[in-house]
């Protein structure tokens, strides 16, 4: 009885899980409101952050800069991939055509990240550069990129879900007709959660 109910239990909290990830993942790829759009001429101050389990299982790294509009003398805080700034700007930080254009999603500067970027401020803000958003926010331009892998985790658990289903179906049929195939979908329904937890763990650094 004790076991039923946790499996009910856990394939709730799968469910709900797998609601969060679609209904966010498809939000944000074609109903994001809250997007920046700008250009940018210069970039510098790039910097990484390693996110890992316990510090020693690594789940993943963002990569910040930040881009400067030399004509309108505003600077953003940016997260893009690793290669954004080489194949877009020279070794001094000038952009390899006339500017570059920038597109992302608004998201709040958590304080680690902000106290990185507050040692350079001064000297930014005495070059005559103004913040183009609210100096505790920064242009997440992979905003896309979390979606999608939200909508890829979301089809692992929905397979861990049926699967779930499957054996709560199989449970309630004569013991001698199900034992092994249930002892293998549990098994396989195991790895996907395994799978699906790794994911969520990676995507939930991003945000």
């Amino acid at each position: 009885m004790k076991e039923k109910i946790w499996n009910v239990v856990g394939i709730i909290i799968l469910v709900a899980l797998w609601l969060w990830l679609v209904v966010s993942g498809v939000r944000d790829l074609y109903f994001c409101d809250d997007l920046v759009e700008g250009k940018v001429h210069l970039a510098g101050y790039d910097t990484e952050f390693k996110h890992s389990i316990n510090g020693i299982i690594p789940i993943g790294t963002e990569y910040y800069c930040m881009g400067f509009d030399a004509e309108e003398g505003i600077y953003y805080i940016l997260r893009g991939n690793k290669r954004w700034i080489d194949d877009n700007f020279d070794s001094e930080g000038n952009a390899k055509e006339e500017y570059v254009s920038i597109r992302g999603k608004k998201h709040h500067l958590d304080s680690k990240l902000r106290h990185n970027f507050e040692k350079d401020m001064g000297d930014i803000h005495e070059a005559g550069f103004t913040p183009a958003m609210e100096e505790r926010s920064y242009c997440d331009m992979i905003y896309k990129t979390v979606a999608v892998e939200k909508l890829v985790c979301s089809g692992l658990l929905l397979i861990s879900i049926v699967l779930g289903l499957v054996i709560f179906y199989k449970r309630k049929m004569p013991e001698s007709e199900n034992a092994k195939s249930i002892a293998i979908l549990r098994k396989i329904e195991i790895a996907w959660v395994v799978l699906a937890a790794a994911m969520v763990v990676h995507i939930v650094s991003f945000l």
